[in-house]
Parts: structure tokens; C-alpha cells; sequence
């Protein structure tokens, strides 16, 4: 069974899923409230170069995150704040963490599901010609036969006796 499919279920004996894990090196910033004044945040993905918006009822699960189970952390933000959030509201939010690879991934169906990911990211070779057809390369001039056939003559200017005899001139 697929971790997203199975979050915030019961197994056969009644004990619910644990919640994924977050990754270790995820970084939360403070960003600028939305439109309506909500208080908002950055949720940054160092290794993927990737950034989340999220809101308050996040943040506030993300905190209590390690507690490990979705009504536990939706028991504890209710406690603790004015928000009425339920496990369903938990698992959600968990679903979109696994769906965006911000969870600790263990296991053979795990590393498969990533490798499916990669390999529908992955574009042929008529769409990236599509996306890149102005960027190809068309040098115009090639300098390196020149600047290695003049760097004997020119030398001289890396010397230090070149920059402090530059430097007196200046002064």
C-alpha cells in the first residue's frame, strides 16, 4: 500500500497510520500575509531549490507534527489555538507533504514511486527543443588559438612588480 493512499487509516487491529516524517534539512520563514492579512509561511525545500506557501492550520500541524499520528496533532492544535481542525484536515496536508517529497522516504515502494516521479519529469527530445530552441549556441568567434598564442607576450602583467608599479603610477 502506497504511504499517501494509507495516511490517517486504520490498520486491521484499529491503530492508526503514524504520519510520515518530515525531512531533516526542510527550513520554515516567515513570509507576508496573504490578501486578506492571514499570517503566512515559507516552507523551503534546500535540496530541491523548491518553496511552499503555507498557511496558519499548516503551520500550526507542522508544529505539532511530531506527535506522530493525525488526531493527535489535530487534538493538540485544537487545544492550543482557536482552529476546529479534524484528522481528515491532518491527512490532507500530510497527503500534499508525501505528494511533494518534503517526507522521509523508506523502502522499495517508496524509491519506486521517486523513480516514477523522476521519470515523468523527464521530457523528450521534441519538447525540450520546443522549450530551448533559443538557446542554442552558435559561437561566433573562438578566442583561445589567440589568447594562447599571446599569453607568452602578456605574462608580465600577472607579476606582482606589474601591480605595484601600477599602483605607484595610480598614486
Amino acid at each position: 500500500m502506497a504511504v499517501a493512499a494509507t495516511l490517517g487509516e486504520q490498520d486491521k487491529q484499529g491503530q492508526p497510520i503514524p504520519l510520515p516524517p518530515l525531512r531533516d534539512e526542510l527550513l520554515l520563514h516567515s513570509a507576508p500575509p496573504d490578501h486578506h492579512g492571514n499570517p503566512r509561511w515559507t516552507l523551503e525545500d534546500p535540496a530541491r531549490n523548491r518553496f511552499f506557501q503555507i498557511g496558519w492550520a499548516e503551520m500550526e500541524m507542522l508544529a505539532r507534527w511530531s506527535l506522530g499520528e493525525a488526531q493527535a496533532v489535530a487534538d493538540a492544535a485544537g487545544a492550543a489555538t482557536t482552529l476546529e481542525l479534524t484528522a481528515e484536515d491532518v491527512v490532507t496536508f500530510a497527503r500534499f507533504l508525501v505528494g511533494s517529497n518534503l517526507t522521509q522516504t523508506r523502502g522499495a515502494e517508496a524509491m519506486a514511486r521517486l523513480a516514477e516521479q523522476a521519470k515523468a519529469g523527464r521530457m523528450g527530445w521534441a519538447k525540450w527543443l520546443l522549450k530551448n530552441y533559443l538557446f542554442v549556441r552558435l559561437p561566433l568567434v573562438r578566442p583561445d588559438p589567440w589568447l594562447g598564442r599571446a599569453l607568452p607576450y602578456l605574462r608580465f602583467i600577472y607579476t606582482s612588480g606589474f601591480f605595484w608599479v601600477t599602483l605607484a603610477a595610480g598614486i
